[in-house]
């Protein structure tokens, strides 16, 4: 399991170019073009495609682009789009996941039941992570993840016969 984009409400740290920790830097532009994360033997990479550069964005400005999440030997677990906007000292950013989970070397049940049951491919569909960051000397992050509107998948529901809430 990857915990991705925690809901968070306070302080954010920076990133120092030299020495960036888990955070991959591009180099020409010094913005964030993934994270790393390894734990239990196991390793993640949410990337970004083109690299983001918060403080770098000058007020008014939008920019935006596509990301995905690999987990060990599997590069694009899920994907999406995301888009920044700056407004004078706030920037907005949004990660929306547009492609569903497609698990690989699955044990073989584990891999007949995602097959059978679309709700474990489509469930990440329905969310989409919001952060508000506001820049200063202290950066600050407030962030979580929400519902598409009211947007739900509905296949748990038929596959189990059970009732919506």
């Amino acid at each position: 399991m990857v915990v991705c984009n925690q809901a968070h409400d306070g302080p954010v740290a920076t990133v120092d170019p030299q020495a960036p920790g888990d955070v991959e830097l591009d180099p020409r532009s010094g913005g964030i073009a993934a994270l790393r994360a390894r734990n239990g033997g196991h390793r993640a990479r949410l990337e970004l495609a083109p690299a983001l550069h918060v403080a770098h964005l000058r007020p008014g400005q939008a920019i935006e682009g596509t990301w995905q999440l690999g987990i060990d030997s599997d590069p694009a677990v899920v994907g999406g789009s995301w888009t920044a906007e700056r407004r004078q000292d706030v920037v907005e950013l949004v990660l929306d996941i547009v492609q569903g989970w497609r698990p690989t070397g699955l044990p073989p049940l584990m891999a007949v039941v995602t097959r059978l049951a679309p709700v474990f491919r489509t469930w990440p569909t329905t969310y989409r992570w919001r952060g508000t960051v506001t820049l200063g000397n202290q950066p600050t992050l407030t962030a979580r993840w929400e519902r598409k509107g009211d947007h739900r998948d509905e296949s748990y529901r038929r596959l189990t016969n059970s009732h919506s809430r």
